[in-house]
């Protein structure tokens, strides 16, 4: 194989890594070193006080895990190149902690979105998460 195919398909491995590893099997804390730039940066923050690098992704990380502890990612599309890496993905969880401002419902919810990812010295550097928010937020009322 040759440098640009094993550098495409290592960016794929970031993303299966962080997504089917992380958080599939709650490690994200385990991973997120290893996938995201010291300094990575959010492209559009859903939260206003998330911070930069690592601890940014924890931050969302944390967000989404106390509102959806059971969240359960799958994959549909997986794409890539040498510097960029997007994934769509379908994610199902049950609404057991606040949620833009929506208290605990218990619901079982179901949201798609798509992510990409810009790739830096094998890892994510800058990214940029276009979530169903709304037909999220129209399960949890």
């Amino acid at each position: 194989m040759d440098s640009v195919n094993q550098k495409i398909e290592a960016n794929k491995q970031l993303v299966h890594l962080w997504i089917l590893d992380g958080w599939n099997n709650n490690r994200n804390q385990e991973v997120v070193d290893q996938v995201f730039a010291q300094d990575w940066v959010d492209g559009n923050p859903t939260f206003p006080d998330q911070p930069k690098g690592i601890e940014g992704a924890m931050y969302f990380v944390e967000q989404y895990r106390n509102a959806l502890p059971d969240i359960q990612f799958k994959i549909t599309h997986l794409i890539a190149d040498t510097d960029y890496v997007t994934f769509r993905f379908v994610a199902a969880a049950t609404h057991k902690g606040t949620l833009m401002g929506i208290p605990a419902t218990g619901k079982k919810v179901t949201v798609t979105g798509i992510v990409i990812h810009k790739v830096e010295n094998g890892r994510f550097a800058k990214s940029w998460n276009e979530v169903d928010l709304l037909g999220l937020k129209m399960q949890l009322e």
